[in-house]
């Protein structure tokens, strides 16, 4: 996936509020794509990624969370996606990352490890690193 602006893919994705943008981020969505999991502590989100998918039945839909479609319409690399492929995952996962973070490095290194593990059961992983410039 290319980099891509945060505030642009936060407009698109309808994620902005009025937090700072904290790196790095994962966001978990559930088969039905509603938002489960949200954090920005790289060391949780390691050991979050070591569980799935076996977890994610144990995570509650967030109240008021913009659901994956919300996601999938921010980046032109998701939209080209075959939705037989998205729509009929057991979760999804987005690893927001930010170029050059050095606080990203671990949950980086989880995705990797996890990686293989996830996609045998079927849990799409989208990996999104955002540059610093505002666009």
């Amino acid at each position: 996936m290319s980099a891509h602006s945060f505030d642009e893919i936060s407009r698109v994705a309808g994620w902005a509020d009025d937090q700072p943008s904290l790196f790095p981020e994962l966001r978990i969505y559930n088969a039905s794509g509603r938002l489960v999991y949200q954090n920005h502590d790289g060391g949780r989100n390691a050991r979050m990624l070591r569980g799935l998918p076996a977890t994610i039945h144990e995570l509650s839909p967030i109240a008021n969370a913009r659901p994956l479609e919300a996601a999938k319409q921010a980046f032109p690399e998701f939209r080209s996606l075959d939705p037989e492929v998205t729509n009929h995952a057991e979760a999804t996962i987005v690893s927001i990352m930010l170029g050059g973070c050095h606080g990203c490095e671990v949950q980086d290194q989880a995705v990797s490890t996890e990686h293989e593990n996830l996609l045998k059961n079927n849990v799409n992983v989208f990996l999104v690193y955002v540059s610093g410039n505002k666009q």
